[in-house]
């Protein structure tokens, strides 16, 4: 069955939730691993010290887990880590399913192919990537551990140095190492030293990539890294890793080759920054699950509308005509939809949790159990022509063929004297077949005085067993043409009621939306700000600020946490933005881009004989034609105009042109209600400042100046031709003109001088804005304007100006 996009990822998230929900109910049932096989696993198998291994975050697990390819394998020993996600959740499991004695568990009861001793147990599409299994838990953030796999981290706990000290991670294999980044960005300060423990690879194997470009993902994140691999005794080894290490010379050979000295920690100094950034992130853990559940509700409301739109098409709003078959087929159709209707509901019902959903009408359950039987009975009938088939549904013609050749094995054992018949015994089977079993002993009395040979017997059998048959069929067609009939009297009422019912599940989803509304307007939403606000008052240090900055800049897949980003560019290449305070004149800016536009007419792109006509003031409705034109392609021109990328497949929009101190200047409008107070601001605009300069470090504009013609590259609203204008404003002189406007927005490209427009905050203050910056490598010039009338604000910046130009069009002196 198809499925939209929405509902997969319904599907996707319920299997999620279900993953975790088990993930934590296995780890509350869990046990300390003393006394156990997992302790034996530690201490025995892999050779870790009894004393390490009790300090260390693993439990013990006795199965069953409802987990089938553990189940089914009849061991029921288990290691288990626990696995945290961003929000300091337990949200998986890493499980090692062991023997008795402490041993990894081999496929004895399962098929070999299809199962692993080993796997993880938790969701796979989080909404914030990120997961570390953690096996030691340190105080000390200088440094932090991470292994692929839970047995090398613990391994390396022997070191006591470093689990005395330090924390140590497991990724659970090295293609999940970025993922233990991003947990590493929200439970370690951006100073924090990261030591990766490699196994010994095979060198440019799939591994050995993988964790080349894992560790480049650590670097480029800021992060120092250090990596320890071990030496093995065979250089050729591979996939030696330090647990291997330490079975092969104990902890003495572990801690000379891993060489670690413990670094001085002054816990006082960091933990004030450690704290203040704890604090500051659980308000923004709160801010950001209600921005979750509103994304949720969202999707939750689009698949909702989906399956009102397939509700209201076809084949529900057909009429049954006087072909059987015709109907038999529309209502086939119906089935397919409904049963994509009522799977949608299903995972909406479930995300819906702990708001229960109405019930569903008694007319939609009807017809929906009508459609199911009348599709049953189809089956039925299909599967009869259909020989061994196993995904067929098992048909009464297969129960029929199972009762005949049951009977007749029977009766042949008692022809010749080997058994009773009937049997005393008869298998478990459906009525069905019960049924026809009754029929057969009634062709076949146990009493008769004279047994009838096998031959004759098997002639009885056969003759009932067509009897039989056409009955089947009979009572197959008898049944179709019944739920034909429910089907037929349910179908208008039951789409009407469906309808209707998912139009109350929008409507209460829409109640919650609004509710959401409300909390991310309130006080519990914006406390994360208000935190973020109060670290820039009360910081005792430039250096904690500048610490606790990198560290949310850092961060990633949050929602709601923008506001409290700021990235200035490099001291060598920043400048300040100059502030400007008075409002735009419109009027000026207007005339000052239509000159301009004037003065880059291409001539030499006209034909000889267009030449002179296009800005002479000769003839007079000519002028006027090519004077509106120029007005409405600068007006165009300035409220926005697109960029293609060279490949032509992404655009990027601008807000407009206009020319400042007789320079073009490129204006963004930002209506900058809602950004918050003091260095919120700030953040604001260099937020908007670093995205234009990543729009330039994207390298499109050079190889667009160096086409033969970049202005293919420029997309503006091209305005349409007026029934005015006169016949001498030909179709050459206004593409000139279009020329000329394209031309203009490649040349304020070239300086990139850049003007954002922003609305005038009511809790302006000036040194909330202090510490704004511009890169100049990448940008020309940038200038911030406040306007208290609202033109930072696109949609009252153009009806304003749409005003101007309809006034300045009267003084065109046109005459229509």
């Amino acid at each position: 069955m198809k499925q939209s996009v929405e509902v997969s990822r319904l599907i996707q998230k319920q299997k999620d939730n279900d993953k975790v929900r088990l993930a934590q109910n296995l780890w509350k049932k869990s046990e300390p691993i003393e006394g156990t096989a997992a302790e034996l696993y530690l201490t025995v198998t892999r050779k870790i010290p009894a004393e390490t291994v009790k300090h260390l975050e693993f439990r013990y697990l006795k199965g069953p887990l409802n987990i089938a390819s553990f189940d089914n394998n009849q061991h029921d020993d288990y290691l288990i880590a626990p696995v945290y996600n961003l929000d300091d959740q337990l949200v998986g499991l890493q499980i090692i399913q062991l023997d008795p004695h402490g041993n990894k568990a081999q496929a004895i009861h399962v098929d070999e192919k299809d199962y692993y001793c080993k796997r993880y147990l938790g969701a796979g599409h989080p909404s914030r990537p990120g997961k570390a299994a953690l096996v030691n838990k340190g105080r000390n953030p200088d440094f932090v551990f991470i292994a692929e796999g839970v047995e090398t981290a613990a391994s390396i706990a022997a070191i006591p140095a470093i689990r005395d000290n330090f924390s140590i991670l497991a990724s659970m294999g090295v293609n999940e190492l970025p993922a233990t980044l991003s947990y590493v960005k929200t439970h370690f300060p951006p100073n924090t030293q990261v030591v990766l423990l490699k196994d010994h690879d095979k060198p440019e194997g799939d591994a050995d990539i993988a964790f080349r470009k894992a560790h480049e993902l650590f670097e480029s994140a800021g992060y120092q890294v250090i990596i320890k691999e071990p030496v093995p005794k065979t250089p050729d080894t591979d996939g030696y890793d330090w647990n291997d290490l330490l079975i092969d010379g104990g902890v003495d050979a572990l801690e000379s080759q891993f060489d670690w000295a413990v670094s001085s920690y002054d816990e006082k100094e960091e933990r004030s920054v450690n704290d203040s950034f704890r604090k500051l992130y659980t308000q923004l853990l709160v801010s950001e699950n209600i921005s979750e559940e509103q994304q949720l509700v969202q999707l939750l409301t689009v698949v909702i509308n989906q399956q009102i739109s397939i509700i209201k098409g076809r084949p529900f709003g057909e009429y049954f005509s006087s072909d059987p078959a015709l109907n038999r087929n529309l209502l086939s159709e119906m089935d397919k939809k409904i049963d994509e209707i009522m799977l949608a509901l299903k995972y909406v019902q479930k995300l819906s949790s702990p708001n229960t959903l109405p019930r569903l009408p008694d007319v939609v359950t009807r017809f929906v159990n009508a459609l199911t039987q009348l599709k049953h009975e189809r089956a039925q009938i299909q599967s009869e022509t259909k020989e061994d088939n196993p995904k067929a549904e098992r048909s009464r013609q297969q129960t029929l063929d199972d009762a005949y050749n049951f009977v007749l094995v029977q009766y042949n054992h008692y022809l010749t004297d080997k058994s009773d018949f009937p049997a005393a015994i008869v298998p478990e089977e459906s009525e069905d077949f019960n049924y026809y079993y009754a029929n057969f002993l009634r062709i076949l009395p146990p009493s008769s005085e004279k047994k009838p040979s096998f031959e004759a017997s098997r002639q009885l059998l056969r003759l009932e067993c067509a009897r039989l048959e056409k009955e089947i069929k009979s009572r197959c067609l008898e049944q179709t043409q019944r739920h034909l009939e429910v089907c037929f009297q349910l179908k208008n009422d039951a789409v009407i009621g469906l309808i209707i019912y998912l139009k109350s599940i929008s409507s209460m989803l829409n109640l919650k939306k609004q509710e959401l509304d409300g909390e991310m307007d309130s006080e519990t939403y914006r406390a994360y700000q208000k935190e973020y606000l109060a670290l820039y008052e009360k910081a005792e240090s430039i250096n904690d600020l500048e610490v606790i900055q990198q560290w949310l800049n850092n961060l990633e897949h949050f929602n709601t946490l923008p506001p409290l980003k700021y990235q200035p560019p490099h001291a060598e290449d920043a400048h300040e933005v100059e502030f400007l305070y008075e409002e735009e004149n419109q009027k000026e800016s207007l005339e000052a881009l239509i000159q301009e536009l004037f003065d880059n007419i291409p001539l030499e792109e006209v034909e000889d004989k267009e030449k002179g006509k296009e800005i002479e003031k000769e003839a007079d409705p000519f002028e006027q034609a090519v004077n509106d034109y120029v007005m409405e392609l600068a007006a165009n021109l300035y409220k926005s105009f697109e960029v293609y990328s060279p490949c032509k497949q992404f655009q990027q929009e601008f807000d407009g042109l206009a020319l400042r101190d007789g320079r073009l200047t490129i204006i963004e409008r930002k209506t900058n209600d809602g950004t918050g107070p003091g260095v919120l601001q700030r953040n604001f605009c260099q937020q908007k400042i670093l995205s234009k300069e990543q729009f330039v470090g994207k390298n499109w504009l050079p190889e667009i100046f160096s086409n033969a013609h970049p202005e293919s590259f420029i997309d503006i609203e091209i305005p349409a031709r007026k029934d005015w204008y006169c016949p001498e404003f030909t179709k050459e002189i206004q593409d000139m003109l279009i020329l000329s406007a394209k031309l203009t927005a490649i040349k304020a490209l070239k300086d990139m001088r850049l003007e954002f427009n922003l609305n005038r905050p009511q809790h302006y203050t000036e040194k909330g804005y202090q510490g704004v910056f511009f890169n100049s490598r990448l940008l020309g010039d940038v200038k911030v304007r406040f306007s208290e009338h609202g033109l930072g604000n696109e949609e009252r910046a153009h009806r304003q100006l749409d005003e101007l130009k309809s006034s300045m069009s009267q003084h065109i002196g046109r005459s229509q």
